[in-house]
C-alpha cells in the first residue's frame, strides 16, 4: 500500500483534481444542455423536463465534486509542506 504522505501519490491526485475541474465538469454540463436543446427543438416536454432535472442533478454532483477537490487540494498542500519540512 502506498504511503499516504507519498508526494508521487499526491501528484496523481492533483492530476485527477485538475481533470475534474477542467474537463469533467464542462463535459457533464454540455451533455445535459445538449439534451435540453434537443428536447426544446423537438418539442418534447418529457425530454425537456428530464433535461432540466438532469441539469439540477448535474449541478449538485459538481458541487459535491468541487468540495472533494477542495479537500484534496488541502491534503496535497499538507503533504507537500510535510515533504518540504523533512527533505
Amino acid at each position: 500500500m502506498a504511503d499516504i504522505y507519498d508526494v508521487e501519490v499526491t501528484s496523481k491526485l492533483q492530476g485527477v483534481v485538475e481533470m475534474f475541474e477542467s474537463e469533467l465538469f464542462s463535459t457533464m454540463r454540455a451533455g445535459v444542455n445538449n439534451c435540453l436543446e434537443y428536447g426544446q427543438s423537438t418539442g418534447s416536454a418529457k425530454l425537456v423536463a428530464a433535461a432540466e432535472a438532469g441539469i439540477e442533478g448535474t449541478e449538485q454532483m459538481i458541487s459535491v465534486f468541487t468540495e472533494l477537490c477542495d479537500n484534496a487540494r488541502k491534503y496535497i498542500d499538507i503533504v507537500n509542506k510535510t515533504d518540504q519540512a523533512f527533505n
